[in-house]
């Protein structure tokens, strides 16, 4: 029952976006090139993951290695209550961090065990990493993310755009600061060579929207 409440709930959020993105369909939108200069494509392309920034949820397998403790190291899954057990310290919660975060944590809580603990974490498998992509596609819906992935790559993912899409129209809708801003991209600009800068490194949490 608990899994079913949740999946209507991100049927209700997506269709509250596109609700959000019609009631708008008359506004214009300013290019993906305004975008902040941290939310470019060239300085997101700097890692090969998201894991600076990304929020640790239920289901993510973590590499914690804590230097010199090998009986503290380990790899650990999210339980769905958003915690992780390690020995001696017990549970402990994980879920709404960043890596860096709960790296920091665990440092401070071994600190009774080890006289200097130096602690890594990595998140080997992200399941809370998606992004999604609505309208005119041949597969609107969801798409768990494993790496950086391009506009380009994610409409690929999707099918590809149905042949009555508006293809210099696309809508961006990204998070920043809190705020949810909205950006408009051309496909077509972007498939024939004359703008390929727009042809952004998509982040977690961001929606495409084809008209």
């Amino acid at each position: 029952m608990v899994n079913i409440l949740k999946e209507l709930g991100k049927i209700f959020l997506l269709f509250f976006v596109l609700y959000f993105v019609l009631s708008c369909a008359t506004s214009n939108f300013p290019p993906v090139s305004e975008l902040p200069k941290d939310d470019t494509a060239a300085n997101l392309a700097k890692s090969a993951d998201f894991s600076s920034t990304y929020i640790i949820g239920p289901g993510d397998s973590l590499d914690i290695n804590v230097w010199k403790e090998p009986d503290f190291s380990r790899v650990v899954v999210v339980r769905p209550d958003g915690k992780i057990t390690l020995p001696l310290i017990g549970d402990v919660v994980a879920s709404g961090l960043t890596a860096i975060q709960l790296q920091e944590k665990l440092e401070k809580l071994l600190k009774e065990y080890v006289e200097i603990p130096k602690v890594s974490v990595s998140v080997t498998a992200a399941h809370n990493m998606k992004i999604y992509l609505l309208g005119n596609v041949a597969r609107p819906g969801e798409i768990e993310l494993t790496k950086p992935i391009t506009v380009l790559e994610a409409i690929s993912i999707a099918g590809g755009l149905n042949e009555w899409a508006k293809q210099s129209d696309l809508r961006l809708m990204r998070k920043i600061n809190g705020q949810l801003k909205t950006y408009r991209i051309d496909y077509k600009a972007i498939i024939d060579g004359k703008d390929p800068s727009q042809n952004i490194v998509l982040k977690p949490g961001d929606t495409i929207y084809v008209p």
